[in-house]
């Protein structure tokens, strides 16, 4: 059965507030930076400093229209 409450909203925030910050307690024992910094090396992101997206352009006419079929 569902609770219904006029304090719905301020009590599931003293509940989490109660509970705590889950990722502040295991900060503690993770190197969040450091973890980031080694997956960054591993497998670089993208450079999408041009923005948009790559230009897709049909193989018959060169138009760029993207409705026509590409052969």
């Amino acid at each position: 059965m569902i609770k219904s409450s006029l304090f719905a909203s301020e009590e599931r925030e003293a509940k989490l507030d109660q509970l705590g910050d889950a990722l502040k307690v295991l900060g503690t024992h993770v190197d969040f930076a450091a973890l980031a910094a080694d997956i960054d090396r591993t497998a670089p992101r993208p450079n999408h400093a041009r923005g948009g997206l790559a230009a897709v352009y049909d193989r018959i006419d060169g138009s760029g229209a993207t409705g026509s079929a590409i052969v």
